[in-house]
């Protein structure tokens, strides 16, 4: 069906998180405390060397008199602040024992590429933090002198929170805000409910009650709970982004970031240079220039871009309309509008269309994932695997090719709320050919199609299920009986030997009003009770909860339609 793309559009990037270090706070409390230097109990005008002023636990394993740790809470008088037993409190290790992943003992974070400097001075009488770097004294804490607690090192202690709301965390035996905890990464990773660290209360709180951006590029959106989650929807990533869709993709649940953007106007002056001020003016030339395992997030404006556009290394590539839908066309060549053979590639918002000599889209040995796309009006078939491709489509349409829909062959074709229609013109292909590959087919319409032989689907060695979706063929019988190792249920079908467990046999001959504009794209229903369509389809758990266009279904075990529309 011809897609409200409205319901589609949006995307963005993600701010990365900024890992905040324990180290900092825990060296900072331990100076405050008085461990790592003091006067030699011989000569109160010289100075004994702290083990940890030199080389920590190396400079007390080459005394060689078996205390092999630095403690940095034992007098310098004793040993150098040497040991026979790791200190028992991180405030007293060597780098405050207390550095989160990606961390150094320095008190600057490396984790996230992005440093943030911890306090180097903590004045337990006044509260101010200090910062080498500058001397200028910010207060971390409500302003009063700093209280002692017994709690395990980052948890919450409710005396702390008596005495004092904005430091209720204990951390070397002194009571602490989160920020002196080390921040949104220290809340992060203790509730996943409440992610962010509140400069207003000095708490861990929901991502949502804070005004600076927490969650962290790993979990990027922020639900209506307050935890930071994956994204599983582009229009998360916010305008004009992507989200990394593909459970196999190495940043499942990620935004593609803000620096991977390449602009691309087949308008533009060319060459350009990729930036949102000078736009690449070839799509074909911006795809191309993407390197092996590199992520690009390509936002293309409208227009028409007859040109080969390809991928064939393994990245990761995200093309997604900027501002209009474009259209790719391929060329004169007998070249597809898209053509993959290598790497993964996310679609939002564009159109594969009007080849006059040519398929849509080909694949071998690739990942294509289409959403709010469509893939018509080519001379050819609208998707041809010449090779193994895990192939999706989530309310994306493929209409009116004349050599017929979707040919799979090896790897996988996935359906969900997505439209395979009018394809074939009776002498080549069906809407779907599916070879060697396996189908997962949910809340789908595959309609009118008419090619050699059955119209909506043909089989060879192919597995799968098809679930809550219309099969109807411009001939009836449509679903060939080779593909009686596919799942069959719940469908409006015109083949009664696959219309068992909960499905209904669509008896009437195809009729193109049944739906709003078959020829053009658009397979959302235009009467829908005067179709056979209704009461069939039965939601299960982990089913979408939306039809293509936005739409609920029913999911209180009332029967809805078959297909890829629910209508209001």
């Amino acid at each position: 069906m011809r897609l409200n793309r409205s319901a589609f559009a949006g995307a963005g990037s993600s701010t990365a998180l900024r890992a905040l270090s324990f180290a900092g706070a825990a060296l900072a409390l331990a100076t405050a405390s008085g461990c790592s230097v003091e006067p030699s109990a011989t000569s109160p005008l010289s100075f004994t060397p702290h083990c940890g002023d030199e080389e920590g636990d190396t400079t007390c394993s080459l005394k060689g008199i078996g205390k092999p740790y630095c403690d940095l809470c034992r007098p310098a008088s004793s040993d150098q602040g040497c040991a026979p037993e790791p200190p028992t409190v991180p405030a007293c290790r060597v780098g405050g024992g207390l550095a989160t992943s990606g961390a150094d003992t320095s008190g600057t974070s490396t984790g996230s590429g992005e440093a943030t400097t911890m306090p180097t001075t903590l004045d337990p009488e006044t509260t101010e933090s200090v910062d080498d770097s500058t001397s200028e004294g910010t207060s971390s804490t409500s302003g009063g002198p700093m209280l002692p607690c017994e709690s395990p090192d980052g948890t919450f202690d409710d005396g702390c929170e008596a005495e004092d709301p904005l430091r209720p965390y204990c951390l070397g035996q002194l009571c602490v805000s989160c920020a002196t905890a080390g921040g949104d990464s220290f809340c992060g990773e203790g509730d996943p409910l409440l992610p962010a660290c509140s400069d207003r209360t000095g708490q861990c709180a929901p991502c949502d009650d804070v005004a600076a951006f927490a969650c962290g590029q790993d979990s990027p959106v922020c639900d209506a709970t307050g935890a930071c989650l994956p994204c599983e929807a582009h229009a998360e990533c916010g305008a004009g982004g992507a989200c990394h869709l593909d459970p196999a993709d190495s940043l499942f649940g990620e935004c593609f970031l803000e620096e991977e953007v390449v602009y691309v106007d087949e308008n533009a002056v060319c060459p350009g240079d990729g930036s949102e001020a000078t736009p690449n003016c070839s799509l074909a030339d911006a795809l191309s220039s993407v390197a092996e395992g590199e992520s690009r997030l390509l936002r293309v404006a409208a227009g028409q871009y007859d040109e080969a556009v390809s991928l064939a290394v393994d990245a990761t590539v995200a093309i997604v309309g900027d501002g209009g839908v474009p259209s790719l066309e391929g060329n004169a060549l007998d070249s597809a509008g898209l053509a993959l053979t290598g790497g993964r590639v996310y679609t939002l918002g564009i159109r594969v269309s009007n080849n006059g000599v040519g398929e849509g889209i080909t694949c071998s040995d690739a990942t294509l994932w289409m959403q709010g796309s469509e893939v018509g009006d080519n001379a050819d078939y609208g998707i041809y695997g010449t090779g193994p491709c895990t192939v999706r489509l989530d309310a994306s349409s493929v209409f009116n090719n004349l050599g017929g829909g979707i040919r799979a062959f090896g790897g996988s074709l996935t359906l969900h709320n997505a439209v395979v229609g009018s394809n074939g013109n009776g002498a080549r292909g069906p809407g779907i050919n599916a070879q060697f590959a396996s189908l997962d087919i949910l809340y789908s319409t595959i309609a009118g199609n008419d090619g050699v032989g059955p119209d909506s689907v043909q089989c060879l060695e192919t597995v799968g299920a098809v679930r809550n979706s219309i099969v109807v063929g411009a001939s009836s019988g449509s679903a060939a009986l080779d593909c009686f190792p596919l799942d069959f249920a719940t469908n409006a079908i015109d083949s009664a030997s696959f219309a068992g467990d909960g499905g209904v046999h669509v008896s009437e001959a195809y009729n193109p009003l049944w739906f709003n504009d078959a020829d053009g794209g658009d397979f959302r229903l235009g009467a829908p009770p005067l179709t056979p369509f209704g009461d069939v389809a039965l939601w299960l758990e982990g089913d979408p909860p939306l039809d293509a266009d936005g739409t609920e279904r029913p999911m209180d075990g009332a029967l809805g339609y078959a297909g890829a529309d629910e209508p209001d």
